[in-house]
């Protein structure tokens, strides 16, 4: 993270803490919210505000699930887009 200087490094290390962790899945309930907090510790690092990737309930929370999916494939495009278009609405 210290090396990441440009909007672009950011990105990558967002998509990258959210991932990792709710791959691991390390517990039995809370993996999403504890992922979605620990993107958000490393977004206010990076000086960003807090991100919302989805409502609850509703097409975001579906499009979310479908993006995780789709990671966990090897395609990291539709989490990034999730969270580069979050960071446009900062």
């Amino acid at each position: 993270m210290a090396n990441a200087k440009i909007r672009e490094d950011h990105l990558d290390c967002l998509v990258y803490a959210h991932y990792e962790f709710i791959r691991i899945h390390p517990f039995n309930n809370g993996n999403g919210r504890t992922g979605r907090i620990l993107m958000n510790l490393v977004a206010s690092k990076l000086g960003y505000q807090p991100l919302e990737l989805y409502h609850r309930g509703g097409k975001d929370r579906t499009t979310y699930i479908h993006a995780m999916r789709e990671t966990d494939k090897g395609n990291f495009g539709m989490l990034r887009l999730l969270i580069d278009n979050e960071l446009a609405f900062l």
